[in-house]
């Protein structure tokens, strides 16, 4: 690192799953990740542990996307494009096939509380349409 800079918390509100960051052909940041809570609702916190200071979530339930025109300093508002109640969509990747054509897919994903079978979770998104729908 030629540059360093100290690190502060976002406004994002993340389950302790990781999400997927990608700068996207059109110069935007895209960001798609478990939130902290559902949609309109709340989830059970864990201790916090070593990693975090705040009580951690496991809310997996929901994958969600924003997008930055200026670098993360700002977001729209979140978005859910996948849900799976009772089960887990989570570790999601985001991949820019052509300019504008995104690709979601869950890095782990299954039914119910319990492992029975893998989902396949596969969304095309179309970045400028998207964002006219949504209003965002």
């Amino acid at each position: 690192g030629r540059y360093w800079r100290t690190i502060l918390p976002s406004n994002i509100d993340a389950s302790s799953s990781p999400g997927y960051l990608l700068r996207l052909g059109s110069g935007r940041l895209v960001l798609v990740w478990n939130r902290l809570n559902p949609e309109g609702g709340t989830w059970p916190r864990r201790e916090p542990g070593p990693a975090s200071e705040e009580r951690p979530s496991w809310h997996r339930e929901e994958l969600s996307i924003a997008f930055s025109e200026d670098d993360g300093e700002s977001w729209t508002e979140p978005v859910v494009v996948a849900r799976q109640r009772g089960g887990q969509l989570s570790y999601p990747y985001i991949f820019e096939r052509r300019p504008g054509e995104l690709w979601v897919v869950a890095g782990f994903a299954f039914v119910e509380e319990r492992w029975k079978g893998p989902v396949p979770l596969r969304l095309r998104i179309d970045e400028e349409e998207f964002l006219r729908k949504t209003g965002v």
